[in-house]
């Protein structure tokens, strides 16, 4: 007997035949993945090497449904049950992240030798991986003596994960402490709003019949940055900095020209104006849309920087971009937060920039 498909199971083979109210919350719920913020914070969605470990089939999802508050906990309900085995595999799969119970949930069909195609979703986990995205592992040898036993002051919180999941190579690094500074979680409803503004919308040229839920679109979002609050709490982020630091670390993002903004933009007006994100939303491609270039701008990363100088004199800044960085002598034209253009650097690298307040 398939693990996906039990005796006596009502076989649905097409969404359209759920209620009313799942199919609301299955559409509205896919769209809400904040995978942004979850890059913001050093996590990442996970995907399936084969198949599909965490698979509901539509007949699981069937019911009589007051609400879509109903339909969207029934939803997790089946979710958490099919993770209690599909988790394994991931952990099998990705055996130095930490799996987190928040997922990014796809319509996928699932062939099952007996019973035949059986349509119903995936669901893909939230995971504090070892890897990141600022390349902690390719920068190891240059990055540890810089922060073996000392204390390291996180500026940003894009590396949270990693300090979380404590087989990345933040830690092979042996800081003798940590802090994460994270100047930004005060405006996460902020983008939550922005991002159902723009779902209602698209949904509502695109849909048919209107079956767009923002409330549940809403709910999803909130539920994934309840999740990523939880990883807060367990590294103690906090919104000041520490007193005492022998290294501060700045991770951010590289932003391309068209997606750039000044400072104190809020999310909606950035999308609605920078050419970059008007482009996304005339063509339809909302799920590309990025609060992170918004709310970490160059500008607020220069006037971080500058905060940083102030407060901490002589103490070592290592800068860490996402992806290939220009020269410092190309920041004062806009291409990098200005103030590297000021200062005199150890070390201006691709990814990594190094130099003293």
């Amino acid at each position: 007997m398939s693990l996906f498909f039990r005796r006596g199971e009502e076989k649905i083979f097409h969404v359209n035949s759920l209620p009313e109210e799942m199919r609301a919350v299955l559409r509205s719920v896919m769209d809400g993945t904040l995978s942004d913020v979850a890059a913001g914070y050093g996590l990442s969605y996970l995907s399936p090497r084969v198949g599909e470990p965490i698979f509901i089939h539509f007949g699981r999802l069937n019911g009589n449904f007051k609400n879509a508050e109903r339909a969207y906990h029934l939803l997790l309900q089946r979710i958490d049950e099919a993770a209690q085995s599909g988790l394994n595999v991931y952990a099998q799969w990705y055996p130095d992240d930490l799996l987190l119970r928040h997922y990014w949930i796809t319509y996928y069909s699932f062939v099952d030798p007996e019973e035949g195609i059986l349509p119903g979703i995936a669901a893909h986990p939230l995971a504090a991986t070892a890897g990141d995205r600022f390349g902690l592992k390719d920068l190891y040898t240059e990055l540890q003596p810089l922060i073996k036993g000392k204390r390291v002051l996180l500026a940003l919180p894009t590396l949270t994960g990693q300090v979380y999941n404590r087989k990345s190579k933040f830690w092979a690094m042996e800081p003798s402490s940590v802090q994460v500074h994270d100047p930004i979680w005060d405006r996460m409803d902020e983008v939550v709003q922005a991002f159902a503004d723009e779902y209602e919308v698209f949904h509502g040229k695109v849909d048919n019949d209107k079956l767009f839920d923002r409330e549940s679109s809403v709910r999803h979002m909130t539920t994934m940055l309840n999740t990523v609050n939880q990883v807060r709490s367990m590294v103690r982020v906090t919104d000041s900095m520490t007193d005492q630091a022998d290294v501060i670390l700045v991770p951010y993002f590289v932003i391309p020209h068209p997606f750039r903004v000044g400072s104190g933009v809020k999310v909606k007006q950035a999308w609605e104006s920078a050419e970059g994100f008007t482009r996304l939303r005339n063509d339809g491609r909302f799920y590309e849309l990025n609060s992170m270039y918004v709310l970490l701008n160059y500008e607020f990363i220069n006037s971080l920087l500058q905060r940083i100088a102030s407060i901490y004199p002589g103490v070592k800044i290592v800068l860490l971009t996402d992806k290939k960085a220009p020269p410092v002598d190309k920041c004062a034209s806009g291409e990098c937060p200005k103030i590297l253009s000021e200062v005199r650097f150890e070390k201006d690298g691709d990814r990594l920039k190094i130099f003293s307040t």
